[in-house]
């Protein structure tokens, strides 16, 4: 069993990046960070999630009534 806060270490590495590469912003916030699971759990879900993390654009977001910035919010 592993804290929860592994997992999503390296799904906001990844929403960093890709919204540096984007020119966009994104805010993480995780809750319930040692909540622990399974690590084969945790090594099967990584990659889905990872392909999960979406940033769209700030003009997409305003149309769609939402805040420019993202965010992703990880509760355990």
């Amino acid at each position: 069993m592993v804290p929860h806060r592994h997992l999503y270490t390296r799904l906001s590495r990844t929403a960093r990046d890709a919204a540096k590469v984007c020119g966009k912003s994104v805010i993480w916030k995780l809750v319930g960070e040692d909540t622990r699971l399974d690590n084969n759990i945790v090594e099967q879900i990584t990659d889905p999630l990872i392909h999960l993390v979406r940033i769209p654009s700030p003009t997409h977001r305003r149309r769609a009534g939402a805040e420019t910035a993202g965010s992703l919010n990880a509760a355990g």
